[in-house]
């Protein structure tokens, strides 16, 4: 949880031991672990193609990279604003502005991904792979582009 969470446990006068700290970061590192998991699992995948698989998928780590960041600035945006919603326990402020998140994220993994899927040649070429390894990261990015939309909203 963010420190507005915190601030509202010390805000209720209740002691912040170290269960109460873990059971806010526990699930923090759980959904970090999850959302990175894709990645090593796509490596461990493709480990018997070959080297120019590996270079591919390797590459658009830094892409998928700025994806996730992506979806977090409006996670980390919004995530405050309904802290303050739960505080106040405003349930309709709180409906409306999951309501606006979940459209806003829809809204823009659409168009990352449809970027995605026409951008994926030049993508390789831009990270400077060529050849084999340069036509699977495209590959690769076009397929994350069609199915892109339902990892977007699990991160979120």
């Amino acid at each position: 949880m963010s420190t507005e969470g915190i601030w509202l446990l010390l805000m209720k006068k209740e002691t912040l031991t170290l269960s109460v700290l873990l059971s806010l970061a526990i699930p923090s590192i759980l959904s970090s672990i999850l959302n990175n998991a894709y990645r090593i699992i796509d490596q461990y995948a493709v480990q018997g193609i070959g080297t120019s698989a590996q270079a591919a998928l390797g590459s658009c780590t830094f892409i998928l990279i700025a994806a996730f960041s992506l979806f977090m600035f409006i996670a980390g945006g919004v995530a405050p604003l309904i802290g303050r919603a739960k505080g106040a326990e405003n349930t309709e402020e709180i409906k409306e502005l999951v309501g606006q998140s979940l459209v806003s994220t829809t809204l823009v993994s659409i168009v990352y991904c449809a970027a995605l899927y026409f951008s994926a040649p030049f993508l390789a070429e831009l990270v400077g792979l060529q050849g084999e390894a340069g036509t699977q990261m495209a590959t690769y990015l076009q397929w994350l582009g069609i199915t892109g939309i339902f990892i977007a909203q699990l991160v979120f």
